[in-house]
């Protein structure tokens, strides 16, 4: 393999690295704002069946907070 050819080889795999984790991370940008868009839908549903006053995100923060820690 020549310089050129290998320096050529070299450059192609970085490109092609660089563009997959562009790709990976766009993918997981969508993931996550495909989750809170269903997570903020499913927020209103609750608030909508309990009812105002019930502190529905205050219980979410309390709740959430200490099972995820």
């Amino acid at each position: 393999m020549t310089v050129q050819s290998y320096t050529t080889f070299v450059g192609d795999l970085k490109r092609r690295i660089t563009e997959a984790r562009h790709r990976a991370g766009l993918s997981v940008n969508s993931e996550l704002i495909l989750l809170y868009w269903n997570i903020g839908c499913d927020i209103v549903g609750c608030q909508a069946r309990e009812g105002r006053g019930t502190k529905v995100i205050d219980r979410l923060a309390e709740d959430l907070g200490s099972n995820l820690q």
